[in-house]
């Protein structure tokens, strides 16, 4: 997941920065200025409009939280520790565990890093919807490596009918807990056996019979 703010370069024009890049020309700033006393001179060497500047060090103090603290979320290291601890955050609590994104939102502003990562439930539901795909691209990639290796073998499967949003029917394999839904919409529910036969063979798990 990419974490990264919109600043107004000038009217007419906006650039998006990325947020370490953000932290970086932020560092070179104070670095500059620590010199020059030129907050204009600052601004060129960075590589930024003079209000742009202006604007990330106005930041400072206005989290609520202690200058070292902030100091290290808003630095190089910091910003990369804190997007590994986002994503760590969001995998297990929305793919690992039954919640959502609105506890995501909750430890978000619970541990007060809602300070620094934006935490609106459309925000959070976006990025956790682009992680779901990811991880299903990799599943299905994965699985169709695997199961040219795997023996043939038959399966059990646990059939019932649920709504997603409207009823269809699934099947569950009780081993791996894989689950498959039907891809008929009612009145005219297709059977799943048929389905998942067919799906099986097309996603290369040849390996399996049923």
């Amino acid at each position: 997941m990419e974490l990264c703010n919109e600043l107004n370069i000038n009217a007419n024009k906006k650039t998006r920065y990325d947020r370490l890049d953000v932290a970086q020309k932020v560092v070179n700033i104070k670095s500059v200025l620590k010199k020059t006393n030129n907050k204009s001179e600052a601004a060129r060497v960075s590589g930024v409009p003079r209000s742009t500047a202006r604007y990330w060090l106005d930041r400072e103090g206005k989290t609520g939280l202690s200058p070292e603290v902030e100091l290290f979320f808003e630095s190089p290291p910091g910003m990369a520790f804190l997007h590994q601890l986002f994503i760590a955050a969001q995998f297990t609590i929305t793919q690992l565990s039954p919640c959502g994104v609105d506890i995501l939102a909750k430890f978000l502003h619970l541990s007060q890093l809602d300070k620094f990562v934006a935490s609106s439930h459309g925000t959070l539901h976006k990025q956790t919807m682009q992680m779901e795909a990811v991880i299903n691209q990799f599943g299905d990639l994965e699985g169709k490596k695997l199961a040219l290796k795997m023996p043939k073998k038959k399966i059990t499967l646990c059939e019932d009918e649920t709504f997603h949003p409207e009823i269809c029917l699934v099947a569950m394999e009780p081993v791996a807990g894989r689950v498959d839904q039907s891809p008929g919409q009612p009145p005219h529910l297709e059977p799943i056996m048929p389905y998942l036969g067919n799906r099986l063979k097309t996603t290369s798990l040849h390996a399996y019979t049923l």
